[in-house]
């Protein structure tokens, strides 16, 4: 927030008048952390100053001060302006409005970066690098000198560098354990300062636009660009300015408002509306269609209006609500309802009592009439709602049977009852309805009746069997089911009605709704649409499939029926199919179809019962001969289907698939009017492969063509929710693929893949057909190619990194381990890469989402397993070896490397440094610079160890660089043999190139008690017996430094001369009879060691060695020549009293050797842990950043150790014994 008040602060200083300058000053806040703050106090209420106030035009910055100040602050600007005339001073504020608007632009393109960091601060370091770069340039320009902005730099920026003071400070930062929570209030108070721009901003730019309607535009185009949460504390002066013929523009706004808002500013808001506004705004929700699709949310805000309007306030908006126009002559205004005082005698109630309005308004009328009923007890209070139930049991019988006041005394439970509750006496009333109107011999009344029917008889709905009864009845003029001669059905209906003893159903009774248990209590109540709801402490509970108890009985205690897989209450003899068959059977011929909407009422109550395939199937046979009938019924199914105007279940599909002609449903698709009816008719010919083979066998119409391309992304993702294996599914896929691609909706794969996975979350797609889902698109060549060559229209002809688009990254995501896996197993396989879909799929995959499959913090819950990280390492052996062109310089290798390179060390395993011949590989020539290990110290100096610091010191010291193979090494674990092999080939190929082997014998002085350090001693010392030439002096100091620290069982205080160590290593070698190794050690010595006494112990030592390895190659054949030239040899060399002037370092090669060449590795070799650095999330994720900088930079620059010859020591240079240590052989260009 500092920023933004320097900025407010710069606006206050160039104001011409003094005293209003003074005062704007005096009140502002420059330790402000919100805009409540700005003034002094903080600022409580959201409208709580001058909604009255004229906008000024020339000093717009006074209307922020109006809004956000004090009433305090504002009295004293009133003072101020009181004798002076705004309108004729003005100042420049173009460039300040421009200055906002160019922060704005700034937070703008950050603003998605600082939410996902606020959301998770420990992934900091992805995210960033993850991020847009325009999004990471505005974070950092947003946090100039900050930390922050110096992290970010820094993992975007491979070649940023960081300086000792700001290593210093990250790694103090990093050390607090509260760093998480400061970064987290520290993004906090970045989004406030974007939320205090853009209100600056608005009260500006927006407020003084030429009228209300420009004004609002404005405002709303701002919220759009710049979504920095929502406030609304400039909404006074739109609304003062707002005319009646803008209102509808005003309540569109206030409404998107609201519902950006939590639960509590909406509360604060409505509070703070005059009550002439908020009347506009309900009264243009209710009258409005734009908001008949959010109810829901019409009726949250209805409950919140009761609590936030004052009781007095609630009064005329009552009114306002309970009472309509009269429209309609002839009302009468008799209540049933006792309701408050303030509304007792107005007569909404009546629209639903009497048949005029329903007669002449319709269904439309009733709906708007319901609607705005509810909306009214919505804003009764919880004790007002209390007292109008008790006051109910004409219209619930079973009002007695629920406590109500338990039920409302928390706010949990009474917003859901209240509904509940509602939506009974909204049924009560209209029950109470149909009850009059049957009664009356009036035509308005028989139309009033055909509204409210049509009501309940909606397609999407079952009913209950006494509304459905009672629909039956009227639709076919059955006045009394005792009296139904005029039909000819009387004996036959009377007799059915007994036998299953729904004579209290069909005369209209709701006795039947009642649940019983088996001992005889009331347990629950079938709503008007048949389902089933349980009465609790917890509230009123609707039961689902599995819900206990699963049988219910009648008052009769008589078992009656269950839950059915639909969640609907199921009887035990379904009479709905029975009913039907009797009217069909005795109704005239043909005489069902005379009334369409009694035909439509049967129709979607048999789909809805399931019954739908037993009525046709057991129509009597002239309705099976009459090809009228059946046409009439495939015509009455099309025409249902394509003029439904509500959402059809699911289920109703299904049982139209299975006794319609195949061909119906197909050609019907495109002409279905309902989109989720549409999406709903597809996915069932997908389901059914029938119905898909006739979908897709023909060239597709336009109008199929048009579905499709309006509809795709459900119709695409319903397809693949069907997967199987048939070869029509496959050509389905194609058709689709291809009209993708057609269309250039490249988007409509990765959507749908999301749809999907939101369904498996649900619960709606098990999780085994959504992993077969996704692992079919990697099984095989063909899938590949139609994912990416059709779906997302990729050419192949560029690299991934550049070919990468939007939609192929948020398909990438979706794929899991498995899916990984699987695609990992068939890409190794394959003989040739060059032109395969499915190595390209992978190598998307594993640039975009390596970092996420070997993140320690999930390896270490979910570890990869030998047999998947040997496949792992045969890829990036054959990738890196091969250099596609489509990892562009192989960036996705190199970073694959730095993650798998740890792991394989921790199995075991050297294969990636193999080539399939057994030679090394191109991996064995990675290394890592100096520089890189200096950023892994910066980076890990929270989990920091002994390993890392030493070896940057020595790399530092030396200047070089250390290959791959030595990180390798410190954390392999596993048996010794593979890694002898790998150092015996390793070292047998680059034994003269010393840049290569020099590395190794550095791992002896830094790690000599590790078990590897052992390892690579033995694979040295063999090296040399071999061949005693490779011995140089940095390598014999190394491994007497080994060997000192391996045998030494106490530590003295003061460590020996390297020189020293040195000798003592020359010793071991000539007891154990190595006299090449003698001479060559004792020859670099020389030169390093001073002293007139060593040096001519190390001349007559190697007079020793050389003179012990000529006798040592005559030959063996014991004869008195041989020990006769022995004998002279040794007098000529060692003198006459020879035995007394040996050295005693030096066996003679007839005697029995005191030592021998021993090996110091064990059976299974244990490497470090890479435990110390799961601890801490940033860090891993810093280190493996890190490593993957160097080595992406080591193959794009394919700068690796070359074949240089220079050697470490100069055996004819004379240098001291720090010289020796400090030589380094370099190779002949620099390496990164």
């Amino acid at each position: 927030m500092k920023h933004w008040v320097e900025h407010l602060q710069q606006y206050f200083h160039q104001m011409n008048k003094g005293a209003l300058r003074d005062l704007l000053q005096q009140h502002l806040n420059s330790q402000a952390t919100c805009l409540e703050e700005v003034f002094g106090c903080h600022l409580e209420n959201s409208f709580v100053n001058c909604t009255e106030k004229k906008r000024l035009t020339a000093y717009p910055i006074l209307n922020f001060v109006y809004a956000y100040a004090p009433w305090s602050v504002c009295q004293e600007l009133d003072e101020v302006l009181s004798d002076w005339d705004v309108s004729q001073h003005s100042y420049h504020a173009l460039p300040y409005v421009s200055s906002c608007r160019q922060r704005l632009s700034i937070y703008a393109k950050a603003w998605d970066l600082i939410q996902a960091i606020q959301q998770n601060p420990y992934e900091i370091i992805h995210l960033v690098q993850q991020a847009k770069p325009s999004a990471v340039e505005a974070f950092k320009i947003l946090t100039k000198g900050s930390l922050w902005a110096r992290l970010a730099a820094s993992f975007s920026d491979a070649e940023f560098i960081w300086s000792t003071e700001e290593k210093n400070q990250a790694i103090d930062y990093f050390k607090n354990p509260l760093w998480a929570q400061q970064c987290v209030e520290a993004l906090r108070l970045l989004q406030e300062e974007a939320r205090s721009y853009r209100a600056l901003f608005l009260h500006q730019e927006a407020l003084i636009q030429q009228g209300p309607l420009f004004c609002w535009q404005s405002i709303t185009k701002y919220y759009q660009d710049f979504p920095f949460g929502a406030d609304l504390r400039f909404l006074p002066y739109l609304v003062a300015v707002s005319t009646k013929s803008q209102e509808s523009f005003l309540c569109s706004f206030l409404f998107q408002m609201l519902n950006r808002q939590p639960q509590k500013e909406q509360m604060a808001v409505l509070q703070h509306l005059p009550l002439s506004t908020g009347w506009r705004f309900l009264e243009y929700t209710l009258n409005d269609m734009v908001f008949v699709e959010q109810s829901d949310a019409i009726q949250n805000l209805f409950h919140l209006v009761s609590k936030a309007y004052s009781p007095d306030a609630l009064i005329p908006l009552r009114k306002a609500l309970y009472t309509l126009d009269k429209q309609v002559n002839g009302l009468s205004t008799t209540s049933t309802l006792i309701l408050p005082q303030d509304v007792k005698g107005i007569d909404i109630e009546t629209y639903f009592l009497q048949p005029h309005g329903l007669a002449f308004g319709g269904l439309s009328f009733l709906k708007q009439l319901i609607r705005r009923y509810r909306c009214m007890l919505l804003t009764l209070t919880a004790e007002e709602f209390i007292a109008l139930l008790s006051t109910t049991e004409g219209l619930i019988s079973y009002s007695k049977q629920l406590p109500f006041k338990m039920m409302m005394q928390t706010d949990k439970n009474e917003y859901p009852f209240k509904l509940w509750c509602i939506d009974r006496i909204i049924h009560g009333l209209l029950r109470e309805a149909i009850t009059r109107f049957r009664k009356m011999e009036d035509p308005l009344a028989y139309r009033a009746l055909e509204t409210i029917y049509a009501f309940y008889d909606a397609p999407q709905q079952m009913l209950r069997l006494d509304i459905f009864f009672g629909a039956i009845k009227h639709r076919y003029g059955i006045t009394d089911y005792l009296s139904l001669t005029g039909l000819g059905i009387e004996c036959t209906l009377f007799q059915w009605v007994r036998e299953n003893q729904l004579a209290d159903c069909l005369s209209g009774e709701v006795a039947y709704a009642f649940l019983y248990d088996e001992a005889g209590q009331c347990k629950a109540f079938i709503d008007e649409f048949n389902k089933v709801w349980h009465w609790s402490p917890a509230g009123m509970v609707l039961a689902a499939p599995g819900f206990a108890p699963q049988h219910y009985f009648n008052h009769k205690g008589e078992p009656i029926g269950c839950l059915s897989s639909s969640g609907h209450f199921q009887y035990h003899k379904n009479p709905v199919w029975q009913l039907i068959l009797i009217l069909f059977d005795n109704l005239p011929k043909r005489g069902h179809l005379n009334t369409e909407s009694g035909l439509a009422l049967l129709y979607s109550q048999s789909l809805w019962h399931h019954v739908l395939g037993k009525v046709y199937a057991q129509l009597p046979d002239a309705y099976h001969a009459d090809k009228m009938s059946q046409q009439s019924m495939v015509q009455w199914s099309v025409y249902f289907l394509t003029h439904a105007q509500e959402a059809l279940p699911y289920l109703f599909f299904e049982r139209l698939a299975s006794f319609l002609p195949s061909h119906v449903l197909p050609s019907v698709l495109p002409r279905i009017k309902n989109k989720e009816n549409s999406l709903s008719c597809f996915q069932c010919i997908m389901t059914h492969p029938p119905l898909r083979q006739v979908f897709f066998e023909a060239e597709l119409s336009s109008s199929q063509l048009f579905f499709l391309q309006h509809r795709g992304v459900t119709a695409l993702t319903n397809y693949l929710a069907c997967y199987d294996t048939d070869v029509d599914y496959q050509a389905g896929l194609d058709c689709l693929a291809k009209k993708t691609k057609k269309w250039m909706r490249h988007d409509w794969l990765a959507k749908s893949f999301s749809l999907l996975e939101e369904r498996e979350a649900q619960g709606h797609l098990s999780s085994t057909r959504w992993s077969a889902i996704k692992n079919y698109w990697v099984s095989t060549e063909e899938s590949a190619a139609l994912m990416l060559q059709d779906f997302c229209a990729d050419n192949r002809l560029k690299p991934i990194q550049e070919a990468k688009t939007k939609a192929i990254k948020h398909l990438l995501s979706h794929f899991n381990k498995a899916s990984i896996v699987l695609l990992l197993a068939a890409v190794t396989k394959k003989a040739c890469w060059r032109n395969s879909w499915q190595y390209r799929l992978f190598l998307y995959l594993v640039d975009e989402h390596q970092s996420q499959w070997f993140d320690p913090l999930l390896v270490q819950k979910d570890p990869w397993t030998r047999n998947e990280l040997k496949l792992w390492a045969f890829f990036i052996q054959r990738h890196l070896s091969e250099a596609s062109y489509w990892d562009k310089g192989q960036q996705a290798g190199s970073r694959l490397l730095s993650a798998l390179l740890f792991y394989c060390a921790q199995s075991g395993l050297t294969s990636f440094f193999f080539n399939e011949d057994a030679s090394l590989g191109v991996i064995s020539k990675y290394c890592a610079s100096t520089a890189f290990l200096n950023k892994i110290q910066t980076h890990l100096k929270l989990a920091m160890t002994k390993e890392w610091d030493v070896i940057y010191a020595s790399a530092s010291a030396r200047g070089g660089n250390t290959p791959l193979l030595c990180l390798y090494l410190l954390y392999y674990t596993g048996d010794k043999t593979r890694v002898v092999q790998l150092l015996d080939l390793y070292m047998a190929t680059y034994a003269k190139k010393i840049c290569y082997t020099r590395p190794l014998a550095q791992w002896l002085m830094l790690f000599p008690q590790s078990d590897i350090a052992a390892v690579i001693f033995d694979g040295f010392q063999q090296l040399i017996i071999d061949d005693p030439s490779l011995l140089d002096g940095f390598l014999l100091h190394a491994m007497a430094h080994f060997r000192y620290k391996r045998t030494t069982v106490a530590h003295t205080l003061i460590a020996p001369q390297q020189d020293e160590m040195a000798l003592a290593l020359l010793r071991y070698w000539g007891h154990a009879k190595q006299y090449q190794l003698v001479y060559r050690a004792a020859e670099l010595l020389k030169f390093v060691v001073e002293g007139d006494l060593m040096q001519r112990k190390l001349s007559q030592i190697i007079v020793e060695a050389k003179t012990e390895l000529q006798l040592q190659h005559y030959p063996k054949k014991a004869s008195l020549f041989h020990a006769i030239m022995t004998w002279c040899t040794r007098h000529w060399h060692y003198g006459l009293l020879w035995r007394n002037n040996l050295s005693q370092w030096v066996v003679l090669y007839d005697e029995n050797a005191s030592d021998r060449i021993a090996q110091w590795a064990p059976s299974r070799v244990k490497g470090l842990s890479l435990s110390s650095l799961i601890n801490d999330r940033p860090v891993v994720t810093g280190w493996l950043s890190l490593l993957d900088q160097v080595i992406r930079s080591t193959a794009k620059q394919g700068r690796h150790f070359n074949t240089s010859t220079t050697v470490f020591f100069n055996p004819i240079a004379t240098l001291s014994h720090d010289d020796v240590l400090d030589v380094a052989g370099q190779p002949d260009s620099p390496h990164v």
